[in-house]
């Protein structure tokens, strides 16, 4: 029981399938819908000019935007006033400002952040339809997509080289949030912040190897 009231970090596991899960569903959409705008992209040749006809890329391209818009725009609303995602709920994670409160904004800036190649790629796709690049659109987006995914979970996973015992990844440092465990520690959104209500009782030892590693105590928190 008493290991519940403790605070305990989220690992680079849990945060990277919290991620997974949660930004999953607008990548799958935006690659299927602008997939079957670039299918759908005729060529004709008219008077020695090559005319283009986008018109299913922009139908289907269109598409998959707004939906991710407002995919983007409940998730970060969600998280922002509970720390709550999809992906943090299954995983038992939950995050928060420095002061163990709803991060509010913040999250904003860590998926901008994280999503940063992502949203590299889909600048590079308007481009190609801007340019007309489609014959070389694959060889553009493909290795975009990629680096782009291969940064999201290195920035995810980044807490794993923070010194100050693996509270903090890259974006948490940029935005100025943490991650808690809420299965094997107290969720500090719900029950006072990093201080905690004065019913908790008092900050205990280091846990043993086999437990969860504690928070290390509101006199040991991270530097801004």
């Amino acid at each position: 029981m008493a290991a519940n009231l403790e605070l305990v970090p989220a690992t680079a596991g849990k945060r990277l399938g919290a991620a997974v899960l949660d930004w999953l569903p607008p990548i799958a959409v935006l690659v299927v819908t602008f997939a079957i705008g670039f299918a759908g992209i005729t060529r004709t040749q008219s008077g020695g000019f090559i005319i283009y006809d986008t018109g299913s890329l922009v139908l289907f391209g269109s598409i998959g935007l707004g939906l991710t818009l407002v995919y983007l725009a409940v998730l970060v609303g969600m998280e922002g006033r509970s720390g709550k995602t999809l992906g943090n709920h299954v995983m038992g994670i939950r995050s928060a400002d420095v002061d163990g409160y709803a991060p509010g904004a913040g999250v904003f800036k860590r998926g901008l952040i994280t999503g940063a190649g992502i949203i590299l790629t889909l600048l590079a796709a308007v481009a190609i339809v801007i340019f007309k690049w489609f014959d070389v659109a694959v060889f553009i987006l493909g290795p975009l997509l990629m680096a782009g995914a291969v940064w999201a979970v290195l920035v995810v996973v980044s807490n794993t080289w923070d010194r100050n015992g693996g509270l903090r990844g890259w974006h948490d440092t940029a935005a100025k949030t943490l991650v808690f465990d809420v299965k094997d520690g107290r969720n500090p959104i719900t029950s006072g912040g990093i201080q905690g209500p004065y019913s908790f009782a008092p900050w205990t030892s280091r846990l043993s190897s086999r437990s969860p590693r504690p928070w290390p105590g509101p006199q040991s928190r991270p530097r801004l």
